[in-house]
């Protein structure tokens, strides 16, 4: 990852992996701070594949760059509950 040393990235890989409840860290759209994600992967390079926790037959999912994102903590806590 350009910008970034090898101890960010550890700190990285202890604050995300797969199976993590996350939300947007910035708002951008109307409806985005209530919107919750699921991680599909661990993170690899900065970004991750997400798939958003909605009620569809199938769910949409996305690929963000990390610094976009942050884990839930409550309700929506990490790996707390299967989705």
């Amino acid at each position: 990852m350009v910008g970034y040393s090898v101890w960010d990235m550890v700190i990285v890989r202890r604050m995300y992996e797969k199976g993590d409840i996350v939300k947007f860290r910035n708002v951008v759209d109307a409806g985005d701070e209530e919107l919750r994600m699921i991680l599909l992967e661990d993170p690899d390079g900065g970004q991750v594949l997400v798939e958003s926790i909605v009620v569809m037959k199938i769910r949409p999912t996305y690929r963000y760059n990390l610094e976009e994102l942050e884990v839930c903590t409550g309700d929506y806590g990490s790996n707390s509950q299967e989705y």
